[in-house]
């Protein structure tokens, strides 16, 4: 019987946004053979840990609604419906960006963004929020990639105070976050 193969290589984990007890990382790594780049929300504490979406805290059709306006989709997609189901079907329909050799890599694209998401940066009344919307580029089957999408939002009732201890520091916002990472090395 053959040994199994051992694999080499790490992770990378970068905190985008801390804003109470919702944490939004960026995993970047190897498994074995594949490179691998994720964005996740967490909410921590209370010893567990789960995935959160932008649709927790902000009504789908104003996601939906802020999605339409974000330039990057209105330049390469022409995406129309209300909810994120139908754009995800305008998207997906369309599928590819030829001037960039990108694809779209997921079949619920948007819906997947909803759940990759960092805080950016706070006014008094809205917040502006990137999601990564989830390509692949360049041609290989095996590289993910995104790109950030921007939208602004009404600030949730909800998320008010602790956006506001972000941007004061107990906490903080992906436009102002330290520079740090988390590297795990695999032997």
């Amino acid at each position: 019987m053959k040994p199994m193969p051992t694999c080499k290589g790490g992770l990378k984990v970068t905190p985008l946004s801390l804003v109470g007890d919702l944490l939004s990382l960026q995993i970047d790594g190897q498994n074995c053979t594949d490179d691998f780049s994720v964005i996740n929300v967490y909410r921590v504490g209370a010893g567990t840990v789960a995935p959160l979406s932008l649709t927790d805290f902000v009504s789908e059709g104003i996601v939906a609604n802020a999605l339409k306006q974000d330039p990057y989709l209105r330049v390469h997609w022409k995406v129309s419906g209300t909810t994120l189901g139908e754009l995800d079907s305008a998207l997906v329909d369309q599928n590819y960006i030829p001037e960039q050799n990108c694809e779209v890599f997921s079949g619920n694209p948007l819906s997947l963004a909803a759940s990759t998401f960092a805080f950016w940066k706070t006014t008094e009344t809205q917040m502006d929020v990137r999601l990564a919307l989830p390509l692949r580029c360049g041609g290989v089957a095996t590289s993910n990639d995104y790109s950030w999408l921007g939208l602004t939002l009404p600030i949730p009732t909800k998320l008010k105070s602790d956006l506001k201890a972000a941007k004061l520091g107990k906490g903080f916002l992906a436009a102002q976050r330290p520079k740090m990472a988390v590297i795990i090395e695999r032997r």
